[in-house]
């Protein structure tokens, strides 16, 4: 071979290790970022929320012919929402 040949070969061999350095890099950049639910397990549950409604009742007691709660019925609201 003549000197010249070599000297290519010796670059691209350079080269292709250049290249191998940047694709495992960029594999390893990708992999770290992958979704967290590839990493589950067919055995594993996955969390949902699960919503059930609660209703609770209060009855408030007003004076005859008046439209305000007195000190005492409030308390007793205050005490049912706290």
């Amino acid at each position: 071979m003549s000197p010249k040949r070599r000297i290519f070969i010796k670059r691209n061999a350079k080269r292709v290790r250049v290249s191998i350095v940047l694709i495992v890099g960029l594999l390893v950049a990708v992999a770290a970022c992958a979704p967290e639910s590839a990493h589950w397990l067919p055995q594993q549950s996955q969390k949902r929320n699960d919503v059930r409604w609660i209703s609770f009742e209060h009855v408030s007691r007003f004076t005859q012919g008046d439209d305000r709660l007195n000190a005492e019925e409030r308390a007793r609201l205050k005490a049912f929402l706290v």
